[in-house]
Formats: structure tokens, sequence, C-alpha cells
């Protein structure tokens, strides 16, 4: 069903040679999976839906750590979705069809999903079938409130997709609406009727469609990007859906500038074109939108990457975004056009993040303090005010609680262990007359562990955090 409809199958072997390794390689790959389960390890998973030649799909990928301290990740399935798709029952349904068929629904960790509100219902009815008998060893069933991770990155998008609505100037789903025949170039008119629009992004965009799209105009702007000395690169549209579009838009398109006004301003290609010519005060929005958008860039390629952790290092970019948008709508004026642009964006991250800290979803919290490279000192810089103490103290008192609750289970797993009790009686077989303990090298410390780890000394933001815990 899912092969190549370019590839010529010459006859049922090579399909049934297929399905016997996918079949071994996959009781492998639950073997492995279920080894981790039994030294008491746990999962974390992905979930996310996209459509393609108009249908709709879900992809389930695993995460986990394996005693080796070896970031392991892949993919458990990817299932063509039908009808009701917005249903959060439905969607449960599809999740527990892969969990179920790898036997791992009772040692999913966390789930990582976006914001949809299906997914809200996805999640109870997932807790209510994943919970029951727990061993020691596993005392923790999936709970909703520590185990409902939202993807980041999907929130950061949503906080840079409703500035351009703001602005009343998000990107078109077509870019065909951006089309105009030779001669008739001219500001749309509902742009023409809103004040509050950057006219600038309206004019950039079909700019960028005639520099696509026409041949002609295409090769002047090389030459011209050649005479200047600047390294050509073809210009990109955004798009509602494309993660970042925008900015990489706004980048391309003022890197290139100087080419672009010299052009425009000698060309006799369509002059018609003046109607919508980029001015200086334009070139000057521009850049400053790029300066708003870029606030959102770095965090997002970062919180996207498969090779490290991130829940670690989540928390403190994305407390950051929310400072330098309140610097820079202070910068421009809160009540200008990109300033209320501003507000909203960090309305929406501040949105996300109340949800977050009231529900008591503190794994972003926990995982960061857990980073040796940030710890709780990174609260101290994120939260520097005096009237800021709540929050750095909430970050604390969340380490202290998880921390006690996985000591707890750390103790009832060693006392269950025959190894420990035959060392705790070696241990207690002391020799009445010895005064070996007179003569002890090393001082003891009574001070709780959670403690000496705040206090612990850093490592360079270069290190490999999960070369240090394997240490």
């Amino acid at each position: 069903e899912y092969i190549s409809p370019t590839t010529k199958v010459v006859s049922c072997i090579p399909r049934r040679d297929l399905e016997l390794s996918f079949n071994h390689q996959k009781e492998i790959f639950k073997a492995e999976l279920h080894q981790h389960i039994k030294l008491g390890g746990r999962l974390c998973l992905t979930r996310d839906f996209w459509a393609a030649n108009y249908k709709k799909y879900a992809a389930v990928t695993v995460h986990w750590i394996n005693t080796d301290w070896d970031l392991k990740a892949a993919t458990l399935g990817v299932l063509h979705l039908e009808e009701p798709i917005h249903s959060g029952e439905h969607l449960t349904k599809i999740l527990l069809s892969v969990t179920a068929d790898f036997e791992i629904t009772r040692a999913i960790f966390t789930i990582t999903r976006d914001n949809g509100a299906p997914n809200n219902v996805m999640l109870r009815h997932f807790e209510i079938a994943a919970s029951g008998d727990h061993s020691t060893l596993h005392p923790w069933p999936f709970r909703v409130v520590e185990g409902n991770a939202r993807c980041i990155a999907h929130i950061i998008n949503l906080a840079v997709q409703i500035t351009p609505k703001t602005l009343k100037a998000d990107a078109a789903e077509d870019h065909n609406s951006y089309h105009f025949d030779q001669g008739c170039a001219s500001i749309p008119v509902q742009v023409e009727q809103n004040s509050a629009l950057p006219d600038c992004l309206a004019k950039l965009r079909q700019h960028i469609y005639v520099y696509r799209d026409r041949r002609l105009w295409r090769d002047a702007l090389q030459k011209q990007a050649r005479i200047t000395g600047l390294l050509y690169r073809r210009l990109k549209l955004d798009m509602p859906i494309r993660w970042g579009s925008t900015f990489t838009m706004l980048k391309r398109a003022l890197d290139l500038q100087v080419p672009i006004t010299a052009h425009c301003a000698t060309q006799s290609l369509d002059l018609s074109m003046r109607n919508i010519r980029l001015h200086d005060d334009d070139w000057a929005t521009l850049h400053t939108l790029r300066n708003m958008f870029e606030i959102f860039d770095r965090p997002t390629t970062t919180l996207q990457g498969d090779t490290y952790p991130t829940l670690n290092r989540a928390l403190p970019p994305y407390l950051r975004m929310m400072t330098k948008l309140d610097v820079m709508r202070k910068k421009v004026g809160h009540q200008s056009t990109i300033g209320e642009g501003c507000t909203a964006a960090w309305d929406k991250l501040n949105d996300y993040y109340t949800m977050a800290t009231t529900q008591k979803q503190s794994h972003s919290a926990i995982a960061t303090t857990c980073d040796p490279r940030l710890n709780l000192r990174c609260f101290d810089q994120l939260f520097p005010l005096s009237g800021q103490s709540d929050q750095r103290g909430r970050a604390r008192t969340a380490f202290h609680i998880v921390h006690g609750a996985y000591k707890r289970c750390t103790d009832e797993i060693e006392a269950e262990l025959p190894s420990h009790n035959a060392n705790l009686q070696s241990q207690n077989a002391v020799d009445v007359d010895s005064d070996d303990d007179l003569y002890t090298t090393s001082r003891r410390t009574t001070e709780p562990e959670c403690r000496r780890w705040i206090s612990e000394p850093g490592i360079g933001r270069h290190e490999d955090i999960l070369q240090y815990w394997k240490v």
C-alpha cells in the first residue's frame, strides 16, 4: 500500500521478503524496548499530524535514554487517518493501537503533542487506559498532569502566526493571490482601506512574486546582485503553515535590498511596479519586522533537535523570548503597529506559560534544574527582580517535590533487592573491638542530595550533557 507508485513490483517475492525482514527487525526492536522497561526505564512519545495529497496522517515516535546514556529514538508507526480525526476518543484509539502493538502502554512517561483541543481529551482517555497494576520499578502510571508535554516549537509558531494576524498582514495560503497582469501592479484594495496594516508587507510579497515567477526579472536581479557583490539566493514567500517562513522571507529580501532597490529604480520591464515601490520607510519597517521575527528563529531551530535532549533547553529560551518581546515593544512603542504585534505574541506565549505553571506541569523546570550547565542558577538570571521571587521559588519547590518522590521510590526499590539487604547485613556485622572508624579519610555529609546538587559548580555550556551523566 505504501510502495511508491513509480516502483514496479515484478512479483510477490520482493514484497514477501520485505514483510519478513520488517517483521524480524520489528521483533528485535520490541525486545530492545522491553529490556529497557524491564530495567526500570520509561518511554516518551511524540505524536504529530500532517496532511499531504488531501490525506491526513499521524506519526508516533518514541524517545528514551538507555543505560549507556545514549539518546535513542525511533518511529513506531505512520497511520492514515480517517474521520473523525478531530475526535479525542478517535485519537486515543489510534495512539493505543500503536502502544499496544509494541506492548509499551504502561511504560509511557510523557506524550509530546501539538496544542489542538482534541489532544486534551486524548490524553485523559490514554491515562485511563494506561492505569492498572504497577510494580516497584514502575510505580508511576501515565498521568496527564506530569506527562502532558506541549510541543514548544508549535507554541512558538502560534505566537509567530498571531503577529501578522494582529497586523492584518498574514500570508495568503495561495501564492497566486499575489499575481497581477503586466502593467497592473497596485496595492490591494483591502490594504489601502486599513491604516493599521503595514502595506510594506503586501508590496514586498508582490515584489517577491514577480522576481520568482518572471524570468526576466529573476535574471535581472541575479545580475544586479553580482554587480553589488552580494550572494544571490532565490526569494521566498511565507506560508501560514510553514514555521519560520516569514522570517526567512524577510531575511532574504533584506539581504538583497540594495540590488532590488537599484533594479526597480532603473527597470523598464513593467512601469506599473512604481505603484508598489518600496520606499526607505518601507525598508526600515521591514528591518524592524525582521528583528521581531528573529526573536523566534533561533529557539525554534534549537528546540527541534533530535540528537540531543531538548526539554532541559525549553524554558530558558522561552522566557528570554518573552523578555525580548517586552523590550522591543517598549522600544517601538506599545501603541505602534509593530508594538501591538509584539504584545499579541507576548500574550500568546504568556498564556501557555501560565497554563503550564498553574497546572503544575513542572517537567520543563525539573529538566532545566537537572542540567548541570543551568541548574537553578539560570532562574536567578531569568527572574532577576526582587518582585520575581515567586517565580524563582516555584522552580525550587518543584525540584524538591519531585526529588522527594524519586527518593522514596529508590528506597523502596533498594529495599526489595536481595543484594542490597545482603550489603546491609555485612555493614552491620562490625567488629566491636575495631577502632577503624576513628581513622576515616573523608568527611560524611548529612546534607540532602537535592541541596548539594543546587550548590554544585556549573560546567561549560558546550559540554555533552549525556556524557556528563554517564560519567
